[in-house]
């Protein structure tokens, strides 16, 4: 989800930067989703305190204990404040986007090695939950990594298509896909038009006659898995990250091949509040390129995916997927109680058509 790197001043500030680093992560969903997609994080920029005492006389006599991160010591003899070494943050993120897809592969009673092209996916956006866990270290005063675990929930909006007279030939798997969408039709007739009339009271030959259009929802479920790195600096109140991240999607029906890359590099400005709590405010940018190829079984009636290959309207499927929209502007807080524990909040969607909302509480020690 993450050159950029100045002398930094770790301390409140850095729970901001590592919560950063979370988000980034922890965007990846998918339809997987998503994303994902990722993976997308943030920890605590507001760790980054201000600038070095020149003489230094204020940190000379400080002497760090950890094993973490690397070069520590110097840091605090140059008069840096360096924030707990280990994070372990929980997350929850609710990602909406839209996805494209092509490559699109169809079998019956065999593999998928029919391709397809005269079906349109006028629609095809998924919504997804993923609550998440991160552990994360600072192994250098400037780099941290991270990794997460988490697990996806979700649904996909689909509006498909066909115009009339796409198709005229008759198979095993152009009969299995009419009998389906027919199936489904028949189940749901508010979802399905052909030309102007609902069905099924006038059920179309999907290959010949009118053009149709179905619109259904699919459920998704599954785990993602990322790992990633951030580089983090600050001047003054000032901080600034860039948290790269790759997460790989792990579905309950179906498989995927393939990942999701996730870059997003923020600036921001901390405060000091009273009792001395920090609040950081942030923007920047993200960009989440999906990459994918899913293969498995869908029920047509249904619109389900499922492992039942020999079930009714049930066909095998291999599909290209990628998220449509690359870039989206964000925007976030990060609020930091103590060295201990820190939270969250970042919102992607100001700029594109992605919609993301991932709350965090962050504990180092």
């Amino acid at each position: 989800m993450p050159t950029f790197f100045h002398h930094f001043t770790l301390s409140s500030r850095f729970s901001l930067i590592l919560s950063m680093t979370f988000i980034a992560a922890g965007i990846s969903l998918q339809s997987q989703a998503a994303e994902s997609h990722t993976v997308p994080e943030q920890q605590s920029a507001s760790s980054l305190s201000s600038a070095p005492d020149p003489l230094n006389q204020t940190h000379s006599d400080k002497v760090w204990d950890r094993v973490l991160p690397l070069g520590a010591q110097v840091a605090i003899y140059n008069g840096y404040d360096l924030p707990l070494p280990f994070g372990i943050s929980f997350l929850f993120a609710h990602v909406e986007q839209d996805q494209l897809l092509s490559n699109m592969k169809v079998g019956y009673g065999g593999p998928a090695n029919t391709k397809i092209d005269f079906i349109s996916f006028d629609k095809f956006r998924t919504k997804t939950n993923t609550p998440q866990i991160k552990i994360d270290a600072w192994v250098l005063p400037f780099l941290n990594v991270f990794a997460t675990v988490g697990r996806i929930k979700g649904t996909i909006d689909i509006e498909m298509s066909m115009p009339k007279g796409s198709v005229v030939t008759s198979d095993p798997v152009t009969n299995a896909i009419n009998n389906g969408i027919n199936a489904y039709c028949a189940k749901n007739p508010l979802k399905c038009k052909a030309g102007n009339a609902l069905l099924p009271d006038t059920p179309p030959d999907l290959f010949n006659g009118e053009p149709w259009r179905l619109n259904a929802e699919a459920e998704v479920e599954g785990y993602n898995y990322t790992f990633g790195a951030m580089l983090a600096g600050a001047s003054g109140d000032w901080f600034y990250t860039m948290p790269i991240a790759y997460t790989q999607t792990d579905m309950k029906k179906t498989h995927v091949s393939g990942g999701t890359l996730n870059i997003q590099p923020r600036v921001g400005y901390s405060f000091e509040l009273n009792h001395g709590i920090d609040l950081a405010l942030y923007t920047g940018a993200s960009y989440m390129d999906i990459d994918q190829t899913i293969t498995g079984g869908f029920n047509l009636e249904e619109m389900t995916a499922t492992q039942d290959y020999d079930a009714p309207h049930t066909i095998a499927f291999s599909v290209h997927q990628e998220n449509a929209d690359k870039w989206a502007g964000i925007m976030g807080l990060n609020l930091t109680v103590n060295k201990h524990l820190s939270a969250a909040m970042e919102y992607t969607g100001v700029v594109g058509d992605r919609r993301q909302l991932i709350l965090m509480v962050n504990g180092r020690f």
